[in-house]
């Protein structure tokens, strides 16, 4: 309602705004029952037409903004899809790592102490110790604790 605008002078403008771009003077006054100088008097006098622009630029944005935000939020729904499926195959790839670190481990332990040399005992302890260091890292970057930890 602008300033020294009648309440029936707004009500008229609300017809004629919510009219959309087809907007008239005439239609308004068609439905209103009111006379086309009387309806031109107080456009003038209330800029309708700049107020009625104004509006529709200001619901053109709305929309936009509501087009804008169904496409962030259907984005972010997918990103965040993709990282729980990261978040699984991470949290596999680590089971599977402590998989192989513990058969690596059960495996030296049933060799007799001389069936092997320093060396591969060396080895495997490295490879259990790898596995393990792997699982620890998936599953760190499956539950988002870490990008990837460092090595120590």
């Amino acid at each position: 309602m602008q300033p020294g605008e009648t309440s029936k002078a707004f009500a008229a403008f609300c017809a004629y705004r919510d009219m959309g771009p087809e907007r008239s003077l005439v239609a308004v006054g068609r439905e209103l029952g009111k006379s086309g100088t009387l309806l031109e008097r107080w456009s003038d006098r209330h800029q309708w037409t700049t107020r009625a622009a104004a509006y529709d630029a200001h619901m053109d944005s709305v929309r936009r903004g509501g087009y804008e935000k169904a496409e962030h939020d259907a984005a972010f729904r997918a990103h965040l899809s993709d990282l729980r499926s990261m978040a699984a195959r991470l949290k596999e790839t680590g089971r599977l790592c402590l998989e192989v670190a513990d058969r690596s481990l059960k495996a030296a332990l049933k060799l007799p102490p001389e069936a092997t040399t320093t060396g591969e005992a060396a080895a495997l302890a490295r490879t259990a110790s790898s596995c393990i260091d792997m699982a620890f890292n998936a599953e760190a970057v499956a539950l988002g604790l870490a990008e990837s930890v460092p090595d120590a």
